[in-house]
């Protein structure tokens, strides 16, 4: 499902603070995703909320939760980094009744690799350019490629899709899940 709040808006950032614009978009999104192996997703974009400490991915398995916070930074956008979060059968609150009070705090998993900083600085956001440079000097598949730029143009667009036509839309575009980044990337790498 998707809405558009706000017909006008007042921009909040320079260099047009305080120019107020038609909002010509749905501005909240809300929608629920079958990935085909089974698992599914469920989706909250949203410009209309002036804030939130929702975690930015929640990962639910069989054998636990995983929590990627991805905190804001004082320095710009998201970033990606930071603390990754985890709970399972050992310090899950709901675990026996009446409920432990207070529950257990999450437990953080060691991050091993190096891009999971919090600050431009040092954080790559840019790092899919930097492995696709790699891959052409590598002569191998970019992990960040076409097939899954149009996969993921299918998704978003699908979205829109479903919510103004208020039914299931089904993926025609697939793409492979490329490997894992390497801990030692870019080191791994060699160039001609």
């Amino acid at each position: 499902m998707s809405k558009r709040t706000f017909d006008k808006r007042n921009i909040e950032s320079e260099p047009n603070k305080g120019k107020v614009i038609d909002v010509k978009i749905d501005t909240h999104v809300s929608g629920s995703i079958e990935f085909v192996n089974g698992a599914l997703a469920t989706l909250i974009a949203s410009f209309d909320v002036w804030d939130s400490e929702l975690p930015r991915l929640e990962i639910y398995g069989t054998k636990g939760t995983i929590c990627i916070r991805d905190i804001d930074p004082v320095d710009g956008p998201n970033l990606f980094g930071g603390a990754v979060l985890i709970r399972d059968i050992d310090n899950y609150r709901w675990k026996g009744l009446p409920r432990r009070q207070p529950y257990s705090d999450w437990r953080e998993i060691p991050v091993a690799h190096r891009f999971s900083d919090l600050n431009h600085r040092k954080n790559s956001r840019g790092i899919g350019l930097v492995d696709m440079a790699y891959a052409l000097v590598g002569d191998r598949e970019a992990r960040a490629n076409g097939a899954m730029a149009l996969h993921c143009l299918e998704v978003m667009e699908g979205v829109l899709i479903s919510a103004a036509e208020r039914r299931f839309f089904d993926f025609e575009s697939r793409c492979e899940r490329p490997a894992p980044l390497p801990v030692n990337f870019p080191d791994n790498e060699s160039a001609r």
